[in-house]
């Protein structure tokens, strides 16, 4: 599960329709958690989420994820992201969907593709990519839905369009070994491509340890060519804005 940054943008969103208490609670968790004070965040944030403040119940799902300043716990990860889940935030939608993908014995949480799929189709049509690329992944290996190696492609594209890094691995990987399609290495050398120009390190080293597994494919010529189509696509965001 990929660690999200809290970001002032983000904080943002979980302000509007709701009770002046939960607005000024989620403020005050804030400006705790930016300053290192953990404890009151949570104190903050749980008031807040008691006042159906979406966000603050998902930050909460992801600190008990991680165990970031308290402890681990999946049973109130699990339980936080739920609430966010089904007052609608999209990133706690996948959140919950991830863990139905894999399951939680500690919890005695059975893996259940089709809640998985729910939970990722809410979220998709919310245009997150997150949840597009784990949709795509879920179509192309039969998961809980008839094995649909285009509808998976559809939506890993859908993913990479909005510059998913997972996404760029996944497809690159796909096109240089034609997995279900005919072999396009120069595609699959622009995905890995925008995949070390966009990645965080971690990101960077796969695209790399891909790279390698690959070199028989990509060759110097098709390394080129991708790097010219990965500009070519960077350049093109950029003009849309």
């Amino acid at each position: 599960m990929r660690k999200l940054p809290l970001t002032l943008a983000a904080a943002l969103l979980g302000l509007g329709g709701l009770p002046a208490t939960a607005a000024a609670d989620f403020e005050r968790g804030i400006a705790a958690f930016r300053s290192g004070d953990v404890e009151t965040a949570v104190e903050e944030w749980k008031a807040s989420a008691a006042d159906g403040h979406a966000l603050s119940a998902y930050l909460l799902g992801n600190l008990y994820m991680n165990g970031r300043g308290v402890p681990a716990s999946d049973a109130l990860a699990f339980s936080y992201f739920t609430q966010a889940a089904e007052m609608g935030n999209s990133d706690a939608q996948v959140r919950l969907a991830q863990y139905y993908l894999t399951g939680i014995p500690d919890i005695e949480l059975e893996r259940d593709y089709l809640k998985a799929l729910d939970w990722f189709d809410k979220a998709a049509l919310k245009f997150n990519p997150e949840a597009q690329y784990y949709l795509g992944k879920m179509h192309r290996n039969g998961l809980g839905v008839p094995r649909s190696r285009v509808e998976g492609m559809r939506w890993l594209l859908l993913s990479a369009k909005k510059g998913y890094v997972p996404a760029f691995l996944e497809l690159a990987r796909i096109y240089a070994k034609g997995e279900g399609i005919a072999e396009e290495p120069v595609e699959g050398a622009m995905y890995l491509n925008l995949a070390k120009k966009l990645g965080t390190d971690e990101e960077r080293e796969q695209a790399n340890a891909l790279q390698d597994q690959l070199k028989g494919i990509f060759s110097a010529d098709v390394r080129l060519q991708g790097e010219a189509r990965a500009r070519q696509w960077l350049e093109a965001r950029k003009s849309r804005g």
